[in-house]
């Protein structure tokens, strides 16, 4: 994926690049950085990101709400056949306490 940039401004970049790596890398709003030559703006990513791209498409795609689930659960609390297991449902409050805190702890 190729990916033009527009109206760059701030600082000039600096390259970072090692020898034999492909892309142009230019200063603010177009001008050359220092020692760069004259190029277009240009971005091109890896083949990863393009990967994670897709992916966050797909994700962004899905619905929030499983809407069979939540039809099951309504029908079975209105027929009166819903069942709960008390353990079970402990052990998973337990268990999403415990990664709210490991996401707490990374933040």
């Amino acid at each position: 994926i190729t990916m033009d940039i527009k109206s760059l401004t701030g600082s000039p970049v600096q390259d970072t690049r090692k020898q034999g790596q492909t892309g142009q890398v230019s200063g603010s709003q177009g001008r050359p950085a220092q020692g760069a030559p004259a190029v277009d703006d240009r971005m091109t990513l890896t083949g990863s990101a393009s990967k994670l791209q897709e992916l966050e498409a797909r994700l962004a795609s899905l619905p929030i709400v499983d809407t069979q689930l939540v039809s099951n659960v309504q029908r079975s609390l209105a027929t009166g056949s819903f069942q709960i297991e008390p353990q079970t449902a402990a052990e998973n409050l337990v268990d999403q306490e415990k990664n709210f805190a490991l996401i707490s702890e990374t933040k």
